[in-house]
């Protein structure tokens, strides 16, 4: 999805499936022996090779509940007490990833959150532009691999390939994980 008129209509659908969509039984299944497991692997690594390939401020893996957004790896955090604790689903543009199993890219987050309602925190936090991909493990979305940028900008083609190819590798890993077990 790219942000535009159609974004926001596709969003507006989403929205009214949002929770429905974040609470699967079958989805938080996955999720909770992912999170019994991802001690196991090592993503920030991951995620700092993908911050550099992109030229991005941030990059994450993210694993959400239906009430939390985790972050499994990152790089360009600059305040360790949020990669521990993670954020409140509510503020999540994963959330929509999750949701719609579809990639997100958002060029321009304040014209973004003007718009969609509860997203007022990404230009406060100072990030300005995303680029997220879904993770499947199992057959459920359970997060996603995402860029996020301080400055507004149009992710390219090229840009998608990599972020693509990077949550590709964050969901073998984790499913490797989930098969060998805790």
């Amino acid at each position: 999805m790219t942000a535009s008129k159609d974004l926001f209509g596709r969003l507006e659908a989403v929205m009214d499936n949002l929770t429905a969509a974040l609470s699967s039984h079958n989805r938080l299944a996955v999720v909770t022996e992912i999170a019994a497991c991802a001690s196991q692997v090592d993503m920030d690594a991951m995620c700092d090779e993908a911050r550099l390939e992109l030229n991005a401020t941030i990059c994450l893996v993210t694993l959400l509940t239906d009430t939390r957004e985790d972050f499994l790896g990152s790089a360009g955090l600059l305040d360790p007490a949020v990669k521990a604790s993670g954020i409140d689903v509510a503020d999540s543009l994963c959330q929509f990833v999750v949701a719609t199993g579809d990639p997100l890219q958002i060029d321009n987050t304040d014209t973004f959150c003007s718009v969609t309602p509860g997203m007022t925190g990404m230009a406060g936090a100072g990030m300005h532009s995303y680029l997220g991909e879904p993770i499947e493990v199992r057959g459920q979305t359970v997060g996603s691999f995402c860029a996020l940028d301080a400055e507004a900008r149009h992710w390219t083609d090229d840009e998608r390939v990599i972020v693509r190819r990077w949550a590709d590798r964050a969901a073998v890993r984790l499913t490797d994980a989930v098969n060998s077990g805790p």
